[in-house]
């Protein structure tokens, strides 16, 4: 059988050189070799970018190094224009891989030829624990009544032919667009809407730092709730699936840890007003958009 190549599409604004280094080299580290990654680099020039991360590691072919506006979701519709793999991943530029991780992702999809587009876990090995959720520890079918659950850009891989529908992620999207969130459920979403097979396996698991809601900005709060409330709107506008309207549920959640937490810790409770508000202001001026 062929080797499958693996194309991986990073944006950056240059903030986290430590990380991206990180990243750059678990992939050079990487038993699987069939592989490239296209840094997609917003604000920060090539050059100055190139100088931080060091000549030495960016001079590995497989490295490609592009620019695109202000916007992840922008950035990796421009990467996907580059991609020349078989299999496409969206790693953030604080993620990173075990040495075996590609290998086995491939050995997974020679393995599933029923599906198109497949999500695996997400752990911290420092903290020694899952990333951003608890992650299923079993195979699950990612349908319209689910998808909800079981969304982050990290843990995407896609096959190429689903290029073939231009499916992209939606630039009002995601870190650095007007609504900052959002952009992976909703580019899953739409995937599903246009008949996509997908899947979730526990393993193997993409590494990313685990971030508690204490760690976080009310300004990215109010930012991610932005993305939030548009999808919902989006959503229902579309009346895209069930799983979608279920998205409501994200407010409401929101509203009870803010009211729990009042009383035990003010920081997170003011957290999630600026989630909340963020979600309404989303909700409506997207909907706005729509019309």
């Amino acid at each position: 059988m062929a080797k499958k190549y693996v194309s991986l599409v990073t944006g950056s604004i240059g903030q986290n050189i430590d990380c991206m280094k990180r990243l750059i080299l678990s992939l050079q580290n990487s038993v699987y070799k069939f592989w490239e990654l296209i840094i997609v680099l917003q604000i920060i020039d090539k050059q100055t970018f190139i100088e931080k991360i060091g000549s030495e590691i960016l001079s590995d072919e497989r490295v490609v190094i592009i620019t695109a506006d202000k916007g992840l979701s922008k950035a990796r519709n421009e990467g996907l224009k580059y991609a020349s793999g078989d299999v496409i991943g969206f790693p953030d530029d604080d993620a990173w891989y075990s040495s075996n991780f590609l290998a086995d992702v491939v050995s997974v999809l020679d393995d599933d030829s029923d599906n198109d587009i497949f999500l695996f876990g997400i752990f911290d090995p420092i903290r020694k624990k899952d990333s951003f959720k608890k992650w299923p520890k079993k195979k699950l079918k990612i349908h319209n009544y689910n998808f909800y659950k079981y969304h982050n850009s990290n843990m995407i891989f896609i096959r190429r032919r689903c290029l073939s529908f231009d499916l992209k992620f939606d630039e009002l999207l995601g870190v650095g667009a007007k609504y900052g969130s959002s952009e992976d459920v909703d580019f899953i979403s739409c995937m599903l809407n246009n008949k996509f097979s997908i899947i979730y396996y526990p393993y193997p698991m993409v590494y990313h730092p685990a971030i508690s809601e204490e760690k976080i900005s009310n300004t990215r709060g109010y930012n991610y709730g932005l993305g939030v409330g548009a999808f919902i709107a989006k959503s229902l506008r579309l009346k895209i699936s069930f799983s979608s309207i279920l998205s409501l549920l994200q407010p409401m959640a929101c509203l009870g840890r803010l009211v729990v937490f009042f009383v035990i810790d003010r920081d997170i409770s003011l957290y999630n007003y600026y989630r909340l508000k963020g979600m309404f202001v989303g909700f409506i001026q997207y909907g706005n958009e729509m019309r």
